[in-house]
Order: structure tokens, then sequence, then C-alpha cells
């Protein structure tokens, strides 16, 4: 009787604590409305059994390498989830269960959305049609290259 008690609680123990690691997990997560009004956000949400992930992946580490700089001028950064999950950032609530790009703009609004890599084609031009972009342009010189192909 006793040793079923020990068991029972040890049991009851380690199920409380696994349970509270991982609610605790998830709080530490940084919420992407963090950066409202700050920065403007590029998610990436694949999911794991998505034909041509690889190819995927390499489609977007080559576009952000050829318009690194126009990236950071235009104050955008970019977020990737692997099926809803990253290690730092929480993935909103609306995007949790699609996969795509999404554009989000300072105000913390999707300015555009696209299932697969086409908003790649345009997310350069729509984000210098923005109101603050343009004012950002106004009162900054560019440093960046045009880049033939991508934006």
């Amino acid at each position: 009787m006793k040793i079923s008690m020990v068991i029972f609680f040890n049991s009851f123990l380690i199920f409380f604590l696994s349970t509270y690691l991982s609610v605790a997990n998830e709080k530490i997560k940084k919420d992407l409305s963090s950066f409202q009004w700050q920065k403007r956000i590029l998610i990436f949400n694949t999911a794991n059994n998505q034909k041509g992930l690889r190819e995927r992946n390499k489609k977007i580490e080559a576009w952000i390498k050829i318009n690194w700089c126009q990236i950071e001028e235009r104050n955008l950064i970019i977020v990737n989830f692997d099926e809803g999950l990253n290690s730092i950032y929480e993935l909103p609530l609306s995007e949790n269960k699609k996969q795509g790009v999404w554009l989000i703009g300072y105000d913390g609004l999707i300015k555009d959305y696209s299932e697969n890599l086409d908003l790649l084609e345009r997310v350069m031009r729509i984000i210098d049609e923005m109101p603050m972009r343009l004012n950002e342009i106004e009162n900054k010189i560019s440093t960046c290259k045009k880049v033939e192909g991508f934006e």
C-alpha cells in the first residue's frame, strides 16, 4: 500500500511538472506584436509534409541573400515557422493552421498573403507603396543596388 502511494505521488508529480513546464515554455515565447510600430514582418509557415520543402527553403534562402540590403532598408524581419512552431516566437492564432507567407505592416495588420512563394515577387513593391515607407524613402537615400529577377 505504501509503495503504491509513493508510485502514485511520483507519477502525479511528474505529470504536474511536465504540464507546468510545457505551459511555462509556451509563455516564454515572444509575441510578434512586440514588433508593432518598430518592424515589418515577413512570416513563413511551412508544413513538413509539403512537397518540395527542400527546394522551397532554397528559394527562400536565395531570395534573402539576394535582397538582404533591401530587407534591411525596409526594416523587415523574417520569421520562419515549421508547422506553426518556432523556438522564439509564437505564431498568431489566425495563421497557425495555414501554410504560406504573410507580410505584416508596422501596424500589425496583414498586408498580403500567399500560400506559396508568390508574395516574394511583390513584397518590396507592396512595402514601397505603404505611406510610412514613402516617408522613409523621402527622408533617406537608398544604398542598395537594384536586383533583377527578384525584387
